[in-house]
């Protein structure tokens, strides 16, 4: 695989802590599960459920990208959480942090870039 395919499986990580999050905001609302002992809904067992996915493909992708390169990537999940909490839970954002996403995404491309 070439470093495309390994930044893909970083955006993929992206993805599924993005994904994981928005499943435990949604499951803290929900009751808890008998069958998962009342102790949360089976929307927060789905978002770790998704976290796991997202931290053993992450693992994989270490062993062939930098850990610099890897956490400059993985903090677009912070732009695709304030995005998708406005999206699915009509929370609101300032200008400054609008201006705080352009920052990361502009910072990770900075970051990926080699000299």
């Amino acid at each position: 695989m070439n470093s495309w395919a390994y930044l893909g499986l970083l955006f993929f990580c992206v993805a599924c802590n993005t994904f994981a999050n928005i499943l435990l905001k949604s499951g803290a609302s929900l009751p808890s599960s008998p069958w998962l002992l009342h102790i949360m809904s089976w929307r927060s067992f789905l978002g770790l459920a998704v976290f796991g996915v997202g931290g053993v493909v992450y693992a994989a992708a270490l062993r062939h990208v930098s850990l610099g390169v890897a956490q400059s990537v993985l903090v677009l999940q912070y732009a695709g959480i304030l995005f998708c909490s406005w999206l699915f839970f009509n929370e609101t954002f300032s200008p400054r942090q609008l201006a705080g996403c352009v920052l990361i995404v502009a910072g990770m491309f900075l970051m990926i870039q080699r000299n």
